[in-house]
């Protein structure tokens, strides 16, 4: 916006207040008819007290992008951020499941901890010896163990992060068992995982 803008902005507003936001706008206005069953879900995992607050929930542009994160931008404010094409995936197939899935995984980094200060601290120390990636790892699958915890019913749609937004309801998930089972316990499956911050072939 030019500085034309802002004043022909205050101009037609007169006396009424006017908002602008320059930052990512809350999940909860773009899925206002789930907001309760997210707080619900928040609330469950133990967010909404004095020791562990409540996350701000934002969403952003993914550009194709299927992905989520937690992080905090203070020593105490956490907060989740969400891609776009996520939200396309839960509209276009009307099963939020995956949505429940996800953010109960996202929760669960905060609510373990691997969002603490000292766990990033640690994540440096240790990668001169290359065991930082296993550690974020492990973090990963503990906080996919929250998600299948707290929103089991929506695990299964996590293929969509392996197969993309339009072929996930395609994809044999029998057939997709079947090819882990037959490379779960290949060295070169073990290697790929040793060298992923992030679970692979699973």
């Amino acid at each position: 916006m030019q500085r034309a803008d802002f004043i022909g902005l205050y101009e037609a507003m007169g006396d009424r207040p006017v908002t602008i936001r320059f930052l990512d706008p809350p999940l909860h206005e773009f899925v206002p008819h789930k907001d309760s069953e997210i707080q619900a879900l928040a609330k469950e995992m133990g967010f909404g007290t004095k020791k562990l607050r409540m996350p701000r929930l934002y969403l952003i542009n993914g550009n194709g992008v299927l992905n989520a994160f937690a992080a905090k931008c203070s020593l105490h404010r956490r907060y989740v951020v969400i891609h776009s094409d996520l939200l396309d995936i839960a509209y276009n197939t009307g099963d939020f499941s995956l949505i429940r899935f996800i953010l109960a995984h996202e929760l669960g980094h905060h609510k373990c901890g691997h969002t603490n200060l000292w766990r990033l601290m640690l994540s440096i120390i240790l990668k001169p010896v290359a065991l930082d990636k296993s550690f974020t790892r492990t973090q990963e699958y503990t906080a996919d163990r929250a998600g299948l915890y707290y929103a089991e019913e929506g695990a299964l749609s996590m293929i969509y992060l392996f197969s993309g937004k339009y072929m996930g309801s395609r994809v044999d998930l029998e057939e997709y068992f079947h090819s882990i089972d037959l490379h779960d316990d290949t060295i070169w499956l073990k290697l790929s995982n040793f060298l992923s911050d992030h679970p692979v072939g699973f």
